[in-house]
């Protein structure tokens, strides 16, 4: 096997602090205020559910107890996943936090993003380059791969792993090879190198001792229904879902102090009215309901805004509706800013086709059901 390539640490592409040689004019405040919009943030109770969770999970391992579990949030693209990751990794918890001992640096914590497409090899591979800076070839076998893997992550005293874009881990893949990533989740959640996962990842060396790690895993809807086909992986996994608000007056009351919270953290005067019935309608159909949709909706009408260098906004219905468009492509006449009367516009199904299923085409269909969606 080929030996892993050092990555450079001080590279110019790290160290440059501008982009282009001559700054545009009013750059500085131009950065000021984008800065701002993207540091409005607002932990509502989807967050504070998924982070009782990791911290019940946190518990567990730091009182050793026999096996960790896996936390699954799941939900269609742009709802805020990767979102609530970052968030739960910098939350603040000491427990999370990098040090040093006298056997070397300790990371309790590491992140990687699945590419599409990913496989076990692929995902092993991201993982030792997180952890190392080095990375592996990827024509190596699974075991090739993982025995370098498995003792970098014990090695380097990893709790947790977080994993986003976990269905392209799942996506496509045969019964042998599905089988072969679930016994390594579990393993993984277990701490055991018994005889079947050293045949699978190779043995581990005796100078290491396994240790349960926990998993946070981010993905698609139907990540729950591909996780569940291992009944014991599904046993040691807990879920939580992004579900869209309804129009029930419960809903509406949550929907309308999160668009208040986000109109006046991003720094325009006045501060604008999106909570009248109106508009709260049209940025509910315009996002099928999903609050991490609508802050999105949000911060890019703020940044094509600052773009233009406007520092007050009597209307922001075109705003939406030319970044309403630019993101779903649907046409005036089914664009909830354009029309006179939002009530008049049916489902919108370009909502209902995610984001990866836009990109890799029919692969992804079977990952995203008509019920995780209500437009």
């Amino acid at each position: 096997m080929d030996a892993p390539t050092d990555t450079q640490t001080t590279s110019p592409s790290r160290m440059r602090k501008q982009r282009f040689a001559v700054a545009s004019p009013g750059a500085d405040l131009r950065q000021r205020r984008k800065a701002a919009v993207r540091g409005v943030h607002i932990k509502d109770e989807v967050f504070r559910d998924v982070l009782e969770k990791f911290k019940f999970q946190l518990n567990a391992i730091e009182d050793k107890e026999a096996e960790a579990f896996g936390l699954v949030i799941r939900g269609v693209s742009g709802v805020g996943k990767s979102h609530t990751m970052k968030h739960l990794i910098e939350c603040g918890d000491p427990r999370l936090a990098a040090y040093s001992d006298e056997f070397g640096d300790v990371r309790p914590v590491v992140y990687v993003r699945a590419p599409a497409p990913c496989d076990l090899t692929t995902l092993g591979i991201e993982l030792y380059f997180k952890l190392t800076g080095k990375r592996l070839p990827p024509r190596g076998r699974p075991a090739e791969i993982w025995s370098r893997v498995r003792p970098a992550l014990y090695n380097t005293g990893v709790c947790v792993i977080f994993i986003d874009e976990m269905h392209h881990v799942f996506l496509g893949k045969t019964h042998d090879q599905r089988e072969n990533l679930m016994s390594t989740l579990k393993g993984l959640l277990q701490g055991v190198d018994d005889e079947e996962l050293a045949a699978l990842l190779g043995p581990l060396p005796p100078t290491v001792d396994p240790y349960p790690i926990g998993l946070v895993m981010a993905g698609l809807p139907s990540l729950k229904r591909l996780i569940a086909l291992d009944d014991q992986l599904r046993m040691r996994c807990r879920f939580k879902a992004f579900a869209p608000l309804r129009t029930t007056a419960r809903d509406q009351a949550k929907l309308k102090a999160f668009i208040e919270f986000y109109a006046k953290g991003i720094g325009f005067t006045p501060v604008p009215k999106w909570t009248d019935p109106d508009m709260l309608l049209r940025l509910t159909k315009a996002s099928g309901g999903y609050r991490g949709r609508i802050a999105l909706l949000i911060k890019q009408a703020a940044m094509l805004a600052i773009n233009r260098g406007l520092t007050s906004i009597g209307d922001w219905k075109p705003l939406f509706a030319e970044c309403f468009e630019d993101i779903w492509e649907t046409g005036s006449a089914k664009n909830p800013f354009l029309v006179p009367d939002v009530t008049k516009i049916g489902p919108i199904r370009e909502l209902q086709k995610d984001f990866d299923t836009l990109l890799r085409g029919k692969g992804a269909a079977n990952l995203v059901n008509d019920e995780d969606f209500d437009v």
